[in-house]
């Protein structure tokens, strides 16, 4: 891991420079190794009071349907905050101005019109 981690970073210094090398590494860190959300997570708009939850994965974070992600949710493959997501509907309260996180590498901040 540590060679791995070695080139990355002699890759990204010659093709860039070190403070990218620098940053593309926290990056790192915190997405993959501490398991955290990106700093740069994109906003999805809900409306109203009521959301469904498979529709918002599909309409804002990219998943492929609305089965796929009733799957991920009965997996437990969505959470909220770190939090995982078991309902299909929640109140639009419970998401306002929180993360979700669908499998490994969506994410979206959610926030109300």
């Amino acid at each position: 891991m540590e060679r791995k981690r070695r080139l990355a970073r002699l890759v990204v210094t010659r093709f860039h420079d070190e403070r990218a090398a620098d940053e593309a590494e926290a990056h790192f860190n915190r997405v993959t190794r501490d398991r955290q959300a990106p700093t740069d997570v994109p906003d999805v708009t809900i409306e109203g009071d009521a959301v469904h939850i498979p529709a918002l994965l599909v309409d804002g974070l990219g998943v492929a349907s609305r089965g796929e992600a009733r799957r991920l949710i009965a997996q437990g493959g969505v959470s909220r905050d770190g939090e995982r997501l078991t309902e299909l509907d929640l109140r639009a309260e419970a998401l306002e101005g929180r993360i979700l996180r669908a499998g490994k590498r969506r994410y979206a901040r959610i926030v109300r019109s």
